[in-house]
């Protein structure tokens, strides 16, 4: 989490660094249409994937183009909902996983079209793609004169965390005045070998209310994968 952190602070002091009547600038609000991606374990034996077939969310976005050559950069973060079949890799559970999911990149390019009317740029980008699933279940035991445990709560946290590399190609469309925008904005991208994380939590609970935790976390190497993030929305120029 820290380094996401980072990263988005990055992003937004790039994006005050760029000021002055050479540059149009806009900033945007929008969606980030569904898609989804799959990762699996590296590991010849292991038939482990991990799905995540819908994220979507909101989306953030900047442009900034120079008008005299049409050097422009580019950046957005997104924060997204994200479905994942984990739940149905253990067999005892059936059921989906819901989470969350961020992305977020950077990006230099060039603009060959660029008037007050039309921006159209395209973008060498690279950032960081990061996914939190948690489940939680209580398992409620009979206890005996030996063995007073009353419940065990586990806690199953999921991170994923990868670096992606591609291209993005943004259009912004100002149809009335001089301020505001609409845009439509998609990258493909390559999401680089990443790290799969699996935080087990458990809490035995007497029926004495006497507690006690363990906690232990799985590490595992997941391969690459393509990323897709379409985004549509609106945008003020200044």
């Amino acid at each position: 989490m820290k380094k996401i952190i980072i990263f988005a602070s990055i992003l937004l002091i790039g994006v005050s660094a760029f000021a002055g009547e050479a540059w149009n600038n806009h900033v945007g609000f929008g969606f980030k249409v569904p898609t989804g991606m799959t990762v699996s374990e590296i590991d010849n034996n292991s038939d482990w994937k991990l799905k995540m077939p819908v994220q979507s969310g909101i989306d953030f976005t900047y442009t900034g183009v120079h008008m005299a050559s049409g050097f422009s950069v580019r950046g957005f973060m997104d924060y997204n909902l994200s479905t994942s079949n984990i739940g149905s890799i253990d067999p005892k559970n059936n059921a989906k996983l819901y989470g969350f999911n961020f992305d977020s990149a950077v990006g230099l390019g060039w603009a060959p079209i660029r008037n007050k009317f039309l921006l159209l740029g395209v973008y060498g980008v690279a950032g960081i793609d990061y996914s939190l699933f948690p489940d939680t279940y209580t398992v409620k035991t009979d206890s005996t004169k030996k063995d007073d445990i009353g419940t065990i709560t586990t806690v199953l946290t999921h991170n994923y965390m990868s670096f992606f590399a591609g291209g993005n190609a943004t259009a912004i469309w100002t149809p009335f005045g001089n301020r505001f925008s609409i845009f439509g904005s998609a990258t493909v991208a390559y999401n680089l070998p990443g790290i799969y994380e699996l935080t087990t939590s458990t809490t035995t609970t007497t029926l004495k209310d006497d507690s006690k935790t363990v906690q232990y976390t799985d590490k595992y190497d997941a391969s690459g994968a393509l990323k897709v993030i379409p985004a549509i929305g609106v945008s003020w120029r200044f």
